[in-house]
């Protein structure tokens, strides 16, 4: 008796343990808020080239920080289109603006879980529009949505 007594309070004690813990899954739809390192341009900028991005807010769920600010984050290039210089004088349209298109992809967690990420969102630091060459410089934020999170 005394032992199942025991096995009975030990099994308890574990599940109100694990309970208290956090989840380690950061939920889909949770806004993270990031910061460009490297300057991007359609001039320099290839497809595919791999940017760094830096988180710039503690993401909080439930009271509990699951990314913490300062976690580094990936993306890549999607297009980079300059503007064509060799456009005929009478073209109608000389404002024609380079392209240029960037995701961004992954972060971690704090528990060390990758955290797939769907961005830019939204640009947080508005720039004017630029009428030949696109860039996005260090330092300009930008928000990415959570896909999915897993170890």
């Amino acid at each position: 008796m005394n032992h199942f007594l025991f096995a009975l309070v030990a099994s308890t004690a574990i599940g109100i343990t694990a309970a208290a813990e956090p989840s380690t899954a950061v939920p889909p739809g949770t806004l993270v808020q990031l910061k460009l390192f490297t300057l991007m341009t359609t001039q320099r900028s290839q497809p595919g080239e791999v940017l760094q991005f830096e988180v710039t807010q503690d993401v909080v769920i439930h009271g509990h920080v699951v990314i913490s600010r300062g976690t580094q984050a990936l993306g890549s290039v999607t297009n980079a289109k300059a503007y064509d210089q060799h456009r005929p004088f009478w073209t109608l349209n000389h404002s024609h603006r380079g392209q240029l298109g960037f995701t961004i992809s992954e972060t971690k967690s704090v528990y060390g879980d990758v955290v797939r990420l769907s961005g830019p969102l939204t640009r947080v630091s508005q720039v004017p529009p630029r009428p030949l060459i696109s860039w996005h410089h260090e330092g300009e934020t930008f928000e990415a949505v959570v896909l999915l999170s897993y170890r």
